[in-house]
């Protein structure tokens, strides 16, 4: 008794030996591959679309019943990642059923391979967006800085024989003698520029550290040492707060790189799974395939 697969074959691939079939056919369809993917992501924007059409609804501004940014936050990740699971598995199912694998592990391959390009796809659109608004963003800023730069000199309203030396007028800083006259008003738009210079460090980080310490004491009526004391107590603190939002948020980016990590072996997982489903269709025939 012979056996075939039910799955059509062209008879130029099929060569007979006896009352043997053997099939011989590519273990890899590209075409199938390619309705996989177009299945999934179209699959992704429904389930999206679903998604959003029922969390919409769940709001109630104003009402007790609302859910929170952070329930909403959740919600939405685990119908995102049940969205990529679903999509996923019936794309590797229609791409092996499509395909006519013969065995399960090539169902599972067909399955991972629509799972990489679907993959590869989102990437591949999110960061042309992304590219794409930047590109904008930074247009814009760029006309609206030449603009800015060209009126600069009728809104600043300085008198003078030059541009240069208008700039010159506004970027001159109080002199140490004149540190008593200085408003607080003055006095903080003075530290708030020399202090970037002190952070950069070398010989104009240390002039302006010095006079920092100079407005400081005149301003707080403080010694020189009292306020180069708090000084370094101020930079230490502000050290200290760096240093810890800094390490929080490598903690945060681990902690997402983790999930996605995991989102994306799941989604592996069930494109994989989807392909393994479609078992070929066995059928015995008394008679060999004509």
């Amino acid at each position: 008794m012979s056996s075939a697969y039910a799955t059509p074959i062209p008879a130029a691939l099929a060569a007979e030996s006896g009352d043997v079939i053997t099939i011989q056919r590519p273990r890899m369809s590209w075409q199938a591959i390619l309705a996989g993917v177009i299945l999934v992501m179209a699959l992704e924007v429904l389930l999206g679309v679903l998604g959003a059409a029922i969390g919409l609804g769940a709001l109630h501004p104003g009402s007790p019943d609302t859910p929170d940014a952070s329930t909403l936050a959740t919600n939405a990740g685990l119908w995102s990642l049940g969205s990529t699971v679903v999509s996923l598995i019936v794309g590797g199912w229609a791409t092996a059923r499509l395909a006519g694998v013969v065995s399960r592990s090539d169902g599972m391959l067909h399955g991972l391979v629509i799972w990489g390009l679907a993959l590869l796809l989102t990437v591949y659109l999110i960061a042309s967006a992304a590219g794409g608004a930047f590109s904008v963003l930074g247009g814009l800023a760029a006309s609206a800085g030449g603009g800015l730069r060209a009126m600069a000199p009728q809104m600043a309203g300085l008198s003078g024989d030059s541009p240069g030396e208008q700039a010159r007028t506004l970027l001159q800083s109080p002199q140490s003698g004149d540190l008593a006259a200085m408003s607080p008003e003055d006095a903080q738009r003075e530290l708030t520029r020399l202090l970037p210079q002190m952070a950069a460090g070398g010989d104009p980080g240390t002039q302006a550290r010095g006079r920092i310490i100079d407005i400081m004491a005149v301003q707080l009526k403080i010694s020189h040492d009292d306020a180069a004391h708090r000084l370094d107590e101020a930079q230490a603190r502000f050290e200290q707060g760096a240093r810890s939002a800094a390490n929080e948020g490598a903690q945060a980016a681990s902690h997402g790189a983790m999930v996605a990590f995991a989102g994306l072996l799941i989604g592996a997982v069930a494109a994989a799974l989807g392909g393994a489903l479609a078992r070929p269709r066995v059928l015995l025939a008394p008679n060999r395939l004509r």
